[in-house]
């Protein structure tokens, strides 16, 4: 019935409209609410120097039902430099479903990636019911990207879970014990390794981050002038940025925010990087992440990782467990041009919370 609506490009206009559709329709998660959402709509589309703007709505005439966008990244897809574009932020008016606008959506969206010089399309997905609709429009599954957290404090997430006052305070000391148990049995040495919290990335982690890209297959491009774009520029997702130093020298970096997940209050890590895959780096950003999530009243800390990141059992050893959340990673592959799906193997894929973090 796409007679009853107009597919067209958003204009910066029209970001409002969609903030509020977005709101309206339970895409925003607690937190972010419709003025801030819009600025950060401006920040993915038109502010971007990653790649070209793909953003598109479906309206009637009295306002806008449905948004689609492709957040562009640069990307190295084994020894060749590509664009890709993650697909974001979609949202259908619940009134308006009925009328399957998303499958007009979606065509246009396939066909103005492709029109824009974007090698492929993907995305994350949480819901069956979201999963089956891009099978069926030429999307292809690829792996699963899991969610891992550490508590952070036992007795306030029982508390959360059980919601019975009386039973979450004669619960709260043996949890207590708990936690203090879990915190010996996965205690990190970290050697001392100084670690500073920055506004943003300098010049000096350029050649260390060109080093750490060689080594990877395909994946979004970290660079001073991406990172700096994806935590620094929007002020208003409070992203903390953390950086050791060994010898004086960048030795990675960890990017960390508040996020609610579900009824908690979790740190989410959205990218932790380690240069020289030195354990005591990694340990000495885990504990500074755990620090500033006692310092936050945090109840865990959370991060999303394939089984196959380098970095996975040192999660593990840290006292990291899968929970229940995963993202199911999709693709779309033309069938012609610079990458075919016949040459993906999702192994080689790293992603993590870097790609996807818009809500």
């Amino acid at each position: 019935m796409s007679n009853l609506y107009e597919i067209r490009d958003v204009v910066d206009d029209d970001l409002n409209a969609i903030a509020n559709l977005a709101s309206e329709n339970e895409l925003l998660l607690e937190g972010l609410t419709p003025s801030i959402f819009s600025v950060m709509l401006r920040w993915l589309y038109s502010k971007s120097e990653m790649g070209k703007k793909i953003q598109i709505l479906a309206q009637i005439p009295t306002g806008v039902i449905a948004h689609y966008g492709g957040v562009p990244f640069k990307m190295k897809w084994h020894e060749k430099a590509i664009s890709a574009t993650l697909a974001s932020n979609l949202v259908v008016d619940r009134n308006f479903r009925k009328y399957s606008p998303f499958f007009s959506l979606q065509k246009e969206f396939i066909k103005r990636y492709q029109e824009k010089g974007y090698s492929f399309a993907y995305g994350a997905i949480t819901r069956e019911g979201v999963l089956n609709p891009h099978l069926r429009m030429g999307w292809k599954s690829l792996g699963s990207l899991d969610v891992y957290v550490r508590p952070i404090s036992l007795a306030s997430i029982f508390g959360k879970l059980v919601n019975y006052p009386v039973i979450s305070l004669l619960a709260k000391f043996p949890l207590q014990l708990i936690q203090k148990l879990w915190d010996a049995i996965f205690y990190l040495r970290h050697h001392n390794i100084q670690v500073l919290e920055e506004t943003s990335f300098a010049d000096s982690m350029s050649s260390p981050l060109n080093c750490w890209m060689k080594k990877k297959k395909i994946c979004a491009v970290r660079s001073i002038e991406a990172l700096n774009w994806r935590f620094s520029a929007f002020k208003d997702r409070n992203y903390r940025i953390f950086i050791p130093y060994v010898n004086s020298l960048p030795a990675g970096y960890l990017v960390v925010r508040l996020m609610p997940m579900k009824q908690f209050l979790s740190v989410a890590i959205i990218d932790l990087v380690v240069f020289n895959d030195e354990k005591k780096v990694f340990n000495a950003l885990i504990k500074r992440c755990i620090c500033f999530a006692r310092q936050s009243n945090a109840d865990l800390v959370a991060s999303a990782f394939t089984d196959h990141d380098e970095l996975a059992n040192s999660f593990r050893w840290a006292g990291f467990f899968k929970s229940r959340e995963k993202f199911i990673i999709v693709g779309h592959f033309p069938k012609s041009g610079d990458t075919k799906f016949s040459e993906f193997n999702f192994s080689d894929f790293h992603i993590n919370w870097f790609d996807h973090d818009y809500v």
